[in-house]
């Protein structure tokens, strides 16, 4: 799973894994509307996510924020929740129905990544920074969105069985 936005057109792709070997993979289906998207790695077995009943989260729990901001790979920013099931414009006449907000940093990268909780159990997949106005359009520090763990899911889901 990753965001559509990440893989946008794109058919085929290159994964690089946690270890450092990259593999490549194709789309499966995508779903612009939730911003979702399923690629199928050839090749390469990385350790699978574990999803979190994403109905569980609530404010206040630790979040961290995997990804590769600015191309560091496996980076790791930290934060809490701030509130759950927010609806977000993400832009393109998109608005996103469920998601989680959290203090975590979502930098150019971690997009796509996961949102996991303290047990390392993926919560949501990062989608998008906050943008303030009152600075031109610039990210809002600490407010970060992802897509929670049920969306996530329930779109995988639906683009495997339309395959």
């Amino acid at each position: 799973m990753t965001n559509a936005h990440v893989v946008g057109n794109a058919n085929r792709f290159v994964v690089t894994l946690a270890s450092g070997d990259s593999h490549p993979a194709t789309i499966v289906g995508r779903d612009p509307g939730q911003d979702l998207a399923v690629i199928r790695l050839d090749g390469g077995q990385p350790r699978p996510a574990t999803f979190a009943d994403s109905t569980h989260v609530q404010v206040g729990d630790i979040a961290l924020a995997l990804g590769n901001p600015l191309g560091l790979r496996s980076s790791v920013t930290q934060g809490i929740v701030s509130a759950v099931g927010r609806s977000v414009p993400e832009g393109n006449g998109v608005t996103l129905s469920s998601v989680i907000q959290t203090s975590a940093e979502i930098n150019p990268g971690n997009s796509g990544g996961a949102l996991v909780d303290i047990s390392g159990r993926v919560i949501g997949i990062p989608t998008l920074a906050a943008l303030d106005p009152e600075t031109g359009g610039g990210e809002a520090p600490g407010i970060g969105f992802a897509i929670d763990s049920n969306m996530v899911r329930k779109v995988a889901a639906d683009l495997v069985t339309e395959r």
